[in-house]
Formats: C-alpha cells, sequence, structure tokens
C-alpha cells in the first residue's frame, strides 16, 4: 500500500519521489512471490513423497 499510495499522491511531485515508490511496490511483489514459490514447491515435494510411498499393485 506504501508504494501504491506513493506512486498515487507524489509521481506529479518529483521523479526520484516516483521511483522510490516503484521500488518500494516492485520489492513488496518480490516479497510476496518468494512467499507464494516457496509454497509452490513445498506442495510439489510433498506430492514427491506420497508417490515413492504410494503401493505397486502390479506386483
Amino acid at each position: 500500500m506504501a508504494g501504491l499510495s506513493g506512486l498515487v499522491l507524489l509521481s506529479e511531485r518529483h521523479a526520484v519521489a516516483n521511483g522510490l515508490a516503484l521500488v518500494v511496490l516492485l520489492g513488496g511483489f518480490a516479497i510476496a512471490m518468494t512467499g507464494y514459490a516457496g509454497i509452490f514447491v513445498q506442495r510439489f515435494s510433498g506430492l514427491r513423497q506420497l508417490r515413492d510411498k504410494s503401493v505397486n499393485f502390479d506386483d
């Protein structure tokens, strides 16, 4: 929210404020995406463990 409000309120006043607000916005996005990537990897590693423990009915 800080980056978005900075873009909306300060972009007309100074170019450095516009750039700083954009950095804050993109930094928050990057932090959030790393969290989602961790959840994604954790779920797929759990699926691999289930596949390895599955019973083979072909015997």
